[in-house]
């Protein structure tokens, strides 16, 4: 009792460029997958959930993955 809450992350930093010729750079959570192109191809949603996105680091975006040109891991 007492403890903080602490929720497990695997955090793969990432820039997603868009159909609409944007691009967001922020954080995604793959736990439970070996890698990011798993994490990709085995994601049933629709949506890819980005997070700590943006300058301010703290915005969270929902990007309509048939939208995604391309996505780059970076360090």
């Amino acid at each position: 009792m007492g403890h903080p809450t602490f929720t497990e992350t695997k955090n793969s930093k990432v820039e997603i460029f868009t159909i609409d010729g944007k691009s967001n750079v922020g954080f995604l959570n793959i736990l439970g997958y070996e890698r990011l192109s798993d994490y990709l191809q085995k994601l049933s949603s629709d949506f890819i959930m980005l997070y700590n996105s943006s300058s301010d680091n703290n915005r969270t975006v929902f990007i309509v993955k048939k939208n995604i040109l391309t996505i780059e891991e970076i360090e």
